[in-house]
C-alpha cells in the first residue's frame, strides 16, 4: 500500500512539474523497495476474574445439577480451572462439574483459575425432605422404641471432631458395660454391678484378667444402682414429635432436627447434653434382614459449628456377653475398697475438729504452677482456718500474697442460750482479738449438727462417706479421684460453685513414726476464670481451738 501511495504522488509530482516546465529535461520517475509490513504476534490475554453463574445453589436430596461458571475476560488464554467442594459430604463432584446431593447439610463450591489463582465461592444448600406426618412416620417410630427397648447390644463410634475424636467399641449387657478404645488399649476400661448393688470401675490385664478398680457414685453422692447411672444408654431417646421439622431423605433413612433427640444421641455416643446446640441434625439409617432390624446407623453433624461428625452403629441386639466380668461379679468380686489409712483419715475429717492452712496457688493456662524469680510458687490467698462444732474461723495471712486486700478474718459460731444471742451468728476478730458478733444467720435447732451444718465447708467433708471412689496414685502418694460427685464437693468445700469445671482431686495423708495421721494434705484443680490449684493441709486432729473464741464460749 505505501509502495502505491508514493508511485501516485511521484506521478503526479511529475505532471505538476511538466506542466509548469514545459520541454524541460525531466529526472525519471523511480519507485524506490520498501520493506512488508511487519508479522504482529498476538499478546498473551491474562484471567482478570472468575465466577460462578449461580449466587448459590438449593438442592433436593438426591439432586443433581451443574456447576456452570465465567471467566473475565471471555478471550483470556488460560481457561484452566480447579473446581472443588469443601465438604463432600454433602454434595459430591463429577469430572464433569456436576455435583449430587448426598444428605442435608451446607457446603461451599469453589474454584480456581490457573491463571493468576483466582478464586469464587458458591455456596450449596441441601435442604429439602418429606416432612414425617402420622402416614410417614411409623418405621422411624417403631426404630426409636426398638432401640428404646434394649439393654444389650454393640456400638461403634467415631469421633472426626476437632480435639474430640476417638474410635471406641461399647457393649452393653444390662449390668455390665465394656468400652474398648480402638486408638489406644490402654484406656480400655468397663463398669459393672456387684452383689451388694454398687458400681465399680474395672480394666483388664495383658492377660485379661478383670482388675478392680474404685467405686462410683451418682451427681447425688449415692452408689450408683445401675449401669445406666453411668454409662449413658438410648433408653432416654424421647418419642417422636411431628412438631419438629424431621424428615425422610431417603428409603429407611432420615434427619432428625429435634433437639431433644439431639441431647440424647449426643449424651448416648460419649458426649455432654450441652454439646446439642452445636448439631445441626442427625442422619439415621435403619438396616434389615428378613423384616428385622439389624443395625441402626446414625451420624451426628457437627460440621459448621465443631468441624466434624461423629458416626455411630448400633448392632448385635441380644447379642452381647460380657462373660469374664459376669464369672468375677458371681464369684464374688467388687471394687477396690478403700485402705485402712483411708478409712482412718475420713473418720478424723468427719469429725470436724482441725486446724487448716489454706493456699490459693497461681496457675497457668496449662495448669502448671507459676513461679516467681526465686522459684517459689506465687501465692493468690493463704488463710489460718479452725474448724470445730460450736464455731469456724478463717483469718488471712499476709505469707506471699499476691493479691489480699478483699480478704478479712471471718467466722461462724453456735450460741445456744448466751444471753441474748441464741442461734447460728458470723463474727470477726478485732484488732485486741476480741470475738465482735455480727449478724445472725440461722436458728441453732435447724442446724442439729452445730455450726457446721451452716458452713459449706466443713459440711461438704460428707463426701468422705465414699472414700472408695478414691484410688492411689504411686506417682503422686495420694489417693486421686475424678468422682462427678467428689469433685464438685470439693469445689464448694473451697468456697466455689459446683458449676466450675472441675480436673481432679487428691488426698495425701503424712504419719509419724508411731504410724499415727498427723497431717491431711486436700488439694483440687479447677476452672474458675482460669485454672486455680487450692492446697488444704489439716492438722491438730480433735484438739483444735482458737484462744479468744474459746474464752468469749465460755463466758
Amino acid at each position: 500500500m505505501k509502495k502505491r501511495i508514493l508511485l501516485l504522488l511521484n506521478v503526479l509530482f511529475g505532471i505538476s512539474l511538466f506542466s509548469c516546465k514545459s520541454g524541460a529535461n525531466l529526472p525519471s520517475i523511480i519507485d524506490p523497495e520498501l520493506p512488508d509490513d511487519p508479522i504482529v504476534t498476538p499478546k498473551e490475554v491474562k484471567v482478570e476474574a472468575v465466577y460462578f453463574l449461580d449466587d448459590s445453589i438449593t438442592l433436593k436430596y438426591k439432586g443433581s445439577t451443574q456447576l456452570r461458571y465465567k471467566i473475565l475476560p471471555t478471550n483470556a488464554t488460560n481457561q484452566n480451572v480447579k473446581i472443588e467442594v469443601i465438604d463432600t459430604s454433602v454434595v459430591s463432584l463429577d469430572n464433569n462439574n456436576v455435583i449430587y446431593a448426598n444428605k442435608l447439610g451446607k457446603t461451599v463450591a469453589k474454584i480456581t483459575t490457573e491463571d493468576g489463582n483466582k478464586i469464587a465461592y458458591c455456596p450449596i444448600i441441601v435442604n429439602s425432605g418429606i416432612i414425617l406426618d402420622e402416614k410417614n412416620s411409623d418405621e422411624l417410630k417403631n426404630a426409636l422404641e426398638f432401640i428404646k427397648s434394649k439393654d444389650n447390644y454393640h456400638t461403634l463410634q467415631e469421633s472426626t471432631i476437632i480435639g474430640s475424636s476417638f474410635k471406641l467399641d461399647r457393649y452393653f449387657d444390662n449390668e455390665y458395660y465394656y468400652e474398648k478404645n480402638l486408638n489406644d488399649d490402654s484406656d480400655s476400661y468397663g463398669y459393672a454391678l456387684d452383689k451388694n448393688n454398687k458400681v465399680f470401675r474395672y480394666y483388664k490385664d495383658n492377660d485379661n484378667k478383670v482388675v478392680p478398680y474404685e467405686f462410683e457414685t451418682d451427681n447425688k453422692g449415692n452408689y450408683s444402682n445401675t449401669i445406666k447411672n453411668q454409662v449413658k444408654t438410648f433408653s432416654d431417646v424421647p418419642s417422636l414429635s411431628l412438631a419438629q421439622n424431621n424428615m425422610i431423605i431417603g428409603e429407611h433413612q432420615y434427619m432428625l432436627a429435634d433437639i431433644e433427640f439431639r441431647k440424647t444421641f449426643a449424651v448416648s455416643s460419649h458426649f455432654i447434653e450441652s454439646i446439642a446446640p452445636y448439631i445441626s441434625c442427625i442422619y439415621l439409617t435403619i438396616n434389615y434382614e428378613n423384616n428385622v432390624i439389624t443395625s441402626i446407623n446414625y451420624t451426628l453433624d457437627c460440621y459448621d459449628q465443631l468441624l466434624g461428625y461423629l458416626y455411630g452403629t448400633i448392632d448385635n441386639f441380644d447379642n452381647i456377653n460380657l462373660t469374664d466380668i459376669k464369672k468375677y461379679v458371681n464369684d464374688g468380686g467388687s471394687g477396690k475398697e478403700a485402705s485402712d489409712e483411708l478409712k482412718e483419715a475420713s473418720k478424723l475429717l468427719l469429725n470436724n475438729n482441725f486446724h487448716g492452712i489454706r493456699v490459693t496457688n497461681k496457675h497457668d493456662s496449662e495448669g502448671n504452677v507459676v513461679k516467681d524469680n526465686d522459684g517459689n510458687p506465687i501465692i493468690i490467698t493463704k488463710t489460718n482456718e479452725y474448724y470445730t462444732s460450736e464455731y469456724y474461723l478463717s483469718i488471712p495471712t499476709s505469707d506471699g500474697l499476691l493479691e489480699d486486700e478483699t480478704l478479712s478474718t471471718i467466722g461462724y459460731i453456735n450460741l445456744k442460750n448466751k444471753g441474748e444471742y441464741n442461734g447460728i451468728y458470723k463474727f470477726s476478730l478485732d484488732e485486741e482479738d476480741n470475738v465482735v458478733i455480727g449478724d445472725k444467720v440461722g436458728n441453732f435447732d435447724d442446724y442439729p449438727n452445730g455450726v457446721i451444718d451452716y458452713l459449706r465447708y466443713p459440711k461438704s467433708l460428707s463426701v468422705l462417706n465414699y472414700i472408695d471412689t478414691l484410688t492411689y496414685s504411686e506417682v503422686n502418694d495420694a489417693y486421686v479421684t475424678r468422682d462427678a460427685y467428689f469433685t464438685e464437693q470439693f469445689a464448694n468445700y473451697y468456697g466455689f460453685t459446683t458449676e466450675s469445671s472441675s480436673y481432679g482431686g487428691a488426698i495425701k495423708i503424712h504419719k509419724n513414726e508411731s504410724n499415727e495421721i498427723t497431717k491431711i494434705d486436700i488439694w483440687y484443680l479447677i476452672n474458675y476464670y482460669g485454672l486455680i490449684y487450692l492446697d488444704h493441709s489439716l492438722d491438730n486432729f480433735g484438739n483444735t481451738s482458737y484462744s479468744s473464741v474459746e474464752e468469749f464460749l465460755s463466758k
